[in-house]
């Protein structure tokens, strides 16, 4: 599933997400590239992370960085509901049951995870509401 953003094409809506992230910090072309071209869903994911940054001497306001994944996120999803039969479809069988699973645990801001002691779900789970949400806005009456 290709995304698009600012002239770029993107492979994931994780490769969109970070490429956002390094244009809001200066990233050259080079940068957005090797993003662009990186097979590994879980390197893609680390590219976005400090670490990285670090490496590539990138500084990401993190105050408007905050204001702005949230409705980046979700603009994201549903330009993929849009796009995307199958996507959809998933979406619409587990609506209302999406969770993303995190290994940050209950200090995840997208995920999380079902605790083994209380059965619960602990984390915010903002990637599987966002999933929801715009399913919901764009798919349904509700």
């Amino acid at each position: 599933m290709l995304v698009f953003w600012n002239g770029k094409v993107f492979p994931s809506i994780e490769h969109a997400f970070q490429g956002v992230k390094f244009a809001m910090s200066g990233a050259n072309d080079d940068i957005l590239n090797e993003l662009i071209h990186c097979t590994d869903a879980v390197e893609v994911q680390k590219m976005g992370q400090k670490k990285y940054f670090d490496k590539c001497g990138l500084k990401l306001d993190i105050n408007k960085w905050s204001k702005c994944s949230v409705p980046l996120m979700r603009h994201l999803v549903k330009q993929r509901i849009l796009k995307d039969e199958k996507y959809r479809n998933i979406i619409e069988k587990y609506h209302n049951r999406l969770y993303h699973f995190s290994r940050a645990g209950k200090r995840s801001l997208w995920g999380g995870y079902f605790s083994k002691a209380s059965g619960l779900w602990e984390g915010k789970n903002l990637l599987g509401k966002s999933m929801d949400d715009e399913y919901i806005n764009t798919c349904t009456n509700e």
